[in-house]
């Protein structure tokens, strides 16, 4: 386990087991190990990063269950445990389609970067019905910019076909990436008209648009990052494992490993980028990695 307050390249968090499982195959790691914290335990490893010339040091952390509160914490624990250049939430989400016909961006396994973090958790009860209140928690402007660099330079085809092949798996296609905005609540979403109604009326609102997908733990990173003077160091990438309606589960049979692995994918590789691109040394010494391993 890594010293107290020792400096760290990245944090990579995630709910699921398939999630986590997915972080760890695209990185190189140690043994998943139960830590407790409080009275509830979490996962990490300790993991690695490697391209051509140098080796990056973080954790990646799965939730002892889904949601914003637990993910929360879980962010409270860590920076008060290490200090990290970069904080990255990866998994799944419901894509959220403009028409019934699941038209429109982004597809089953697509990637969406989330620009803007959508707390649609808060609302006003009145006689008449629900006033929404909705929170926005926007992802540093730096970060937001690299991504859209990242994004443009397509560099990654040929790494992804590795990477995917490297863990027994052959892709249908290379999937696309798309930034937005992300809704963020607490319950899972299997409903089309619920779905469509909180999408529709966030975008009247006229705050960020249309919303590209819904999750769960978002809000509550960018909640507790904001609190603690950490929300330049986060970002979040999802992979689209089904469109949050009735069609749900039989989607997400289908769909979830590969959203899942393109998603941590997609993630480690941006991370690496942000390494290159901010100059970063790699903090990790022989020995450690060694012990770790």
């Amino acid at each position: 386990m890594p010293a107290p307050n020792r400096k760290l390249d990245f944090a990579i968090i995630t709910a699921l087991d398939e999630e986590f499982r997915s972080a760890c195959d695209m990185l190189h790691r140690g043994v998943k190990i139960n830590l407790p914290t409080s009275a509830r335990p979490f996962y990490y490893t300790q993991c690695y990063l490697r391209d051509k010339t140098s080796t990056y040091d973080g954790i990646v952390f799965q939730l002892p269950a889904m949601g914003r509160v637990e993910a929360a914490i879980l962010l409270a624990c860590i920076l008060r445990e290490w200090r990290f250049r970069l904080i990255a939430v990866m998994g799944i989400a419901g894509g959220i389609p403009r028409t019934t016909r699941r038209e429109g961006v982004p597809g089953l396994g697509d990637v969406v970067f989330a620009e803007t973090i959508v707390d649609v958790e808060h609302r006003k009860i009145i006689p008449e019905g629900e006033i929404d209140r909705f929170r926005t928690y926007r992802i540093s402007h730096d970060i937001i910019k690299l991504f859209e660099s990242f994004a443009s330079d397509h560099y990654y085809a040929r790494p992804y076909l590795q990477a995917m092949l490297r863990i027994g798996y052959r892709p249908p296609a290379l999937p696309k990436l798309h930034s937005g905005a992300v809704i963020s609540g607490n319950e899972v979403l299997a409903d089309q008209a619920e779905r469509t109604a909180i999408a529709r009326r966030l975008a009247r609102s006229d705050r960020v648009g249309f919303p590209l997908c819904a999750e769960m733990e978002g809000a509550g990173i960018a909640i507790c990052a904001e609190r603690l003077g950490a929300s330049n160091r986060i970002f979040m990438i999802r992979g689209i494992s089904d469109f949050a309606d009735a069609n749900k589960s039989v989607d997400e049979d289908i769909w979830r490993r590969y959203a899942c692995d393109n998603a941590a994918f997609f993630g480690a590789e941006f991370i690496k980028y942000v390494a290159l691109r901010q100059n970063w040394a790699g903090t990790a010494s022989t020995s450690e990695r060694t012990s770790a391993s």
